[in-house]
């Protein structure tokens, strides 16, 4: 029953990852077709906008000098660590049988936009964001700023990905804990009642194969008997 229970997350965990990727290239795709670079159109005045940019980087452009264009550039290797980390992570929490819903679904938005953004680096070498948030124009470290970084939906679903990681590890690691310990008991205290049913029923046919060999042997000493007798009677 465990065994199957893991195989249907893991399903949901492949289904909800290809669905993040796709929603993820499929917006990138409509807006490198639609918009020209640096375009950009309001969708609620003074708060949300979209603005095509290419980065060659990370968050903020950081680590652009690492991305000379090449396939395995120096931003690629370190998202394929990343992601290995992340992956291993995950195995970790499977194997151990740690993962519920909440990391599921978690787990999944991680993946899925890690992907998402992998994709672009390797294949068009550069990543496309175009989600623009308008703020209050403030002034932080001698910088005046108006908006957040502008960012995809590969950048949504890590940030939430990480809001969740965070959230679960401080408040709510204990209780899924302390929930998973009282399934276990559960499960080992519940009778298995297919395997009750089994066994009654190996039990009832083993009972009535004993009964009809004891059948076939009264009536084979019955068949002598009379046999005996015949021939007594004979003679």
């Amino acid at each position: 029953m465990k065994m199957y229970d893991n195989r249907k997350k893991l399903i949901k965990i492949v289904i909800i990852v290809f669905l993040t990727i796709f929603i993820d290239q499929f917006t990138k795709f409509l807006i490198i077709k639609n918009f020209h670079l640096y375009q950009s159109i309001k969708i609620i005045k003074n708060l949300l906008y979209l603005t095509y940019i290419e980065n060659r980087g990370f968050l903020m452009g950081f680590g652009g000098q690492l991305n000379d264009g090449t396939i395995f550039n120096g931003v690629v290797i370190i998202t394929i660590i990343a992601i290995a980390i992340l992956i291993g992570f995950f195995i970790y929490i499977y194997k151990r049988n740690l993962l519920n819903n909440y990391l599921l679904i978690n787990f999944s938005f991680l993946i899925g936009g890690a992907f998402g953004n992998f994709i672009d680096r390797l294949f068009r070498k550069k990543v496309i964001d175009f989600i623009e948030i308008k703020l209050p124009t403030f002034k932080f470290k001698g910088f005046y700023y108006s908006s957040l970084p502008i960012f995809n939906f590969a950048d949504l679903f890590v940030t939430v990905g990480i809001i969740m990681l965070i959230i679960y590890f401080i408040f709510l690691e204990h209780k899924y804990e302390v929930k998973g310990l009282e399934n276990d008991v559960k499960s080992i205290e519940e009778p298995n009642v297919e395997k009750i049913k089994n066994e009654n029923s190996e039990y009832k046919n083993k009972i009535l194969n004993e009964k009809i060999s004891g059948l076939n042997s009264n009536k084979d000493s019955i068949d002598i008997e009379n046999l005996d007798n015949n021939n007594i009677g004979r003679n």
